[in-house]
């Protein structure tokens, strides 16, 4: 079932229980299928536990087993993040090339992209095991759905979601503002963040007015790709530095060039879209978003 909320939920905490059982359910499917590819299995496995997470935000003001349940899904997916690290690196890197193919040596960058590349992982622990360290998440899994049943709500309706949208819609604002006033990698990656929030937010309360809402997710969806890749090729720019001692290099430090330049654009983006996006007072959106949600449960 999509990833939303259904008038078919009897209350906010069955719907609690149920968008994340089906979440849990995907991830563990997933592993099941796992012969497909790790990467597909990962990249299922950490997007359920995102929207989970997502999710408890949402209703976390009212819901007494946030922090240890938060904490639990982050862990699950950082236990399998291992084996999408060097896959993002590499696509990284093919991307950001490919808008440059004239700008760079190819063979430096060949040899470069064989470090970057997974099986140039350090080994060591379960890094090398990908069945291991999958079946070590599935364990986990299992036991987030037995409890994920029993997760209890103080309050029902909009009430529940009112006290998480204000907070996580108030943190994007400022980690935007905090952005603009200090720019850096990690400022920018803390904005991210924020903006997925939301991002999953509207995809949940879409149905309270399809057409608008999915007009917001899809914006909202825009700003979290480009802090996205914004992030990622800061990471691309770390790991490739420590390969080329800190950019000697002449291959380093064009890539290290060229990351900076597409992450200008990147940012200039985000901008565009989040000035509208989060022009709004916390308390506003959830005013409007609420007399939407009334009307929805009210089934007129």
């Amino acid at each position: 079932m999509a990833y939303r909320l259904s008038p078919h939920d009897a209350s906010m905490q069955s719907a609690l229980r149920r968008v994340t059982g089906e979440q849990v359910t995907a991830a563990i499917a997933a592993i099941d299928e796992s012969g497909r590819g790790h990467g597909d299995t990962v990249h299922t496995v950490r997007k359920a536990c995102k929207k989970v997470r997502g999710l408890l935000r949402l209703v976390r003001p009212g819901f007494d087993g946030y922090r240890a349940e938060n904490v639990a899904f982050r862990d699950i997916a950082r236990g399998v993040s291992c084996l999408r690290d060097a896959d993002a690196l590499v696509a990284t890197c093919d991307s950001l090339v490919a808008r440059h193919a004239d700008a760079v040596d190819p063979v430096a960058l060949a040899a470069l992209r064989h470090q970057l590349s997974p099986p140039q992982r350090a080994a060591g622990g379960d890094a090398d095991d990908p069945q291991r360290l999958l079946a070590r998440c599935r364990t986990a899994l299992l036991a987030a759905n037995d409890r994920c049943a029993r997760w209890t709500l103080e309050d029902d309706g909009f009430a529940a979601l009112r006290g998480g949208l204000r907070q996580t819609f108030a943190k994007a604002r400022r980690a935007m503002r905090e952005a603009e006033a200090a720019p850096s990698d990690e400022a920018f990656h803390d904005w991210r963040k924020r903006a997925k929030d939301h991002w999953y937010h509207a995809r949940l309360l879409r149905p309270i007015w399809p057409g608008p809402m999915r007009a917001h997710a899809r914006c909202a969806g825009e700003l979290g790709e480009a802090l996205g890749a914004h992030h990622d090729l800061a990471v691309f720019v770390t790991a490739t530095r420590r390969l080329g001692d800190d950019g000697s290099t002449p291959l380093v430090t064009a890539l290290v060039s060229l990351a900076r330049v597409r992450q200008e654009g990147l940012a200039t983006t985000a901008w565009a879209i989040a000035r509208r996006l989060l022009a709004p007072r916390p308390k506003a959106l959830s005013r409007s978003w609420g007399a939407c949600f009334a009307v929805w449960r009210d089934g007129r």
